[in-house]
């Protein structure tokens, strides 16, 4: 029995060795690198809305929540580190609804529900297997950035994968489009929520992004189809440069708690 218990845990800890805890595009290596993150994001606060990163950051931690779905079931606004009402010596991240209201949710909770989807998905994602339904699609001026799609879509529910054209949002194309004779031409936009409920409010009640008039639509199967198998091979393609990167730059990386992902989760 105590030679199983051993094994238990010297296997617990080489599963822990290889955890990649993947946020808002951004990789950690340990828990202790995300709260980190989340304690420097609340330091700065001061009980104002979060900017843009930072609430992106937080909301794609909070989205990790067992009751998630109960918790954000309506259009969020912006989040916020403040003091609770019930409770007066804490302080905690509240989310504020577009109708005036707010409510508090349990980081601590969101954080064990980040580790488990990490450990449970080679890539660290808490997919939703294909479901038919929770995809959208739309088109935008590639001058806006896939930080501020996110940003307008997940008012309506939470976003797992976006996928966008590689050129989106590029300091190069900016500037082109800040000369005169340049076009800002539009470039297809499908995201993944987590429910088919997101999905639909999305395309119900978002009608612009970033100050550009946008029509929305739930995927058709056929469309559905194509984009979870594009998706699968990106990480496929993902995982298998990772496996090929060199060790020394990624134990370095690693080393840092930080770095980009591949994708757009």
């Amino acid at each position: 029995s105590s030679s199983v218990e051993a094994f238990c845990g010297i296997w617990e800890a080489m599963v822990e060795s290889e955890l990649e805890i993947h946020v808002a595009g951004r990789t950690f290596a340990t828990k202790e690198a995300v709260m980190h993150e989340l304690q420097e994001i609340s330091a700065l606060a001061g009980g104002e809305p979060l900017n843009t990163k930072d609430t992106l950051f937080v909301f794609s931690v909070l989205s990790h929540h067992p009751k998630a779905q109960q918790k954000i079931c309506k259009a969020v606004a912006g989040i916020t580190f403040k003091t609770s009402k019930e409770f007066p010596d804490t302080k905690c991240f509240h989310l504020l609804f577009d109708d005036g209201t707010e409510d508090t949710i349990s980081l601590a909770k969101s954080v064990e529900g980040l580790l488990v989807s990490s450990k449970a998905g080679k890539r660290g994602r808490e997919l939703v297997d294909n479901k038919p339904g929770c995809v959208v699609t739309f088109s935008l001026p590639n001058r806006i950035t896939t930080a501020e799609i996110r940003q307008a879509l997940m008012r309506h529910g939470v976003v797992r994968y976006i996928e966008t054209d590689p050129k989106r949002g590029s300091i190069a194309l900016a500037a082109q489009v800040e000369s005169e004779d340049a076009t800002d031409a539009d470039s297809p936009v499908m995201a993944l929520f987590s429910s088919t409920e997101g999905a639909e409010r999305a395309a119900a009640e978002c009608t612009e992004v970033a100050g550009v008039a946008v029509k929305i639509k739930v995927a058709t199967a056929d469309q559905d189809k194509k984009f979870y198998a594009a998706k699968d091979l990106q990480e496929q393609s993902s995982k298998f440069s990772r496996k090929n990167v060199n060790p020394m730059s990624r134990s370095k990386g690693r080393a840092k708690g930080k770095g980009k992902g591949k994708g757009s989760f």
